[in-house]
């Protein structure tokens, strides 16, 4: 005895329940990635979001839509293999190409065609509406997305106590941001070790990164450091490349 209605509907590659096909959910992309998310150079983990985190390696999806993946190098242009969901996160693969992500050139440009289509094991289906382009970026080792504006950001020659605020924030007078007193930026957490005050054998870390009346702010709260009250010799260290987003703009501080 079956209670009820049972219906399934085909999506394109398999029967799934149902009785109307579901919307397509929309591919959200990173303003910009590390080389780290190469996996063995030939397969990019792509921070992106909007996916099911089903580890199920391989997606379904009509061979045409590996032609719309692609990375230009130079002359040489390199094209998917496979399409797969790691971790929840859309991943590339260009196996047996050559082409090595973890040591891209600069001007390297990974590209998505608009209306790329995959789908998961439950039957969701994902989509690309618009194409995505990531460039590579040497001087700070990232890959940017074409719509992102990057802004470099412009360091002081000198600065003086006055930047420390209650001893465990330092507004650096930096130029280049815009000033929203927005407070918190968004950035990967990884960037938090990039930015460290050494005093002494003793080492501290930011565990903040603000925009405060358009200056760069690094917060080392909890740390115990005073910069109201430094220490002859003190080192305040921002190395490259730390990436800060604020609405839409992509600040870098670049190698060199």
């Amino acid at each position: 005895m079956i209670p009820g209605t049972v219906s399934y509907i085909y999506n394109g590659t398999a029967w799934v329940p149902g009785s109307e096909l579901p919307s397509a959910v929309q591919i959200t992309w990173p303003e910009a990635f590390g080389s780290s998310a190469w996996e063995e150079g030939h397969q990019v983990r792509v921070p992106s979001t909007g996916l099911e985190n089903l580890s199920q390696h391989g997606l379904a999806y009509d061979p045409s839509m590996l032609s719309l993946v692609t990375v230009k190098s130079g002359d040489s242009k390199y094209t998917a293999t496979h399409i797969y969901e790691e971790g929840g996160l859309l991943t590339f693969f260009f196996n047996g190409s050559g082409y090595d992500g973890q040591n891209p050139a600069d001007g390297d440009v990974l590209s998505v065609g608009a209306n790329l289509l995959v789908s998961n094991r439950n039957g969701i289906e994902y989509t690309n509406e618009e194409a995505v382009t990531f460039t590579y970026d040497a001087d700070c080792g990232m890959w940017v997305r074409g719509d992102v504006e990057v802004r470099q950001i412009t360091w002081p020659d000198t600065f003086d106590a006055s930047a420390w605020a209650q001893g465990h924030q330092v507004r650096v007078p930096s130029t280049g941001l815009t000033n929203n007193s927005q407070h918190g930026l968004t950035y990967d957490a990884s960037m938090l070790p990039l930015v460290t005050i050494a005093s002494g054998e003793t080492k501290h870390t930011a565990t903040h990164i603000y925009e405060e009346g358009g200056l760069l702010t690094f917060f080392f709260n909890g740390s115990g450091y005073d910069g109201q009250h430094p220490t002859d010799g003190d080192v305040l260290s921002v190395r490259s490349c730390p990436r800060e987003r604020r609405g839409g703009e992509l600040y870098l501080q670049r190698r060199g």
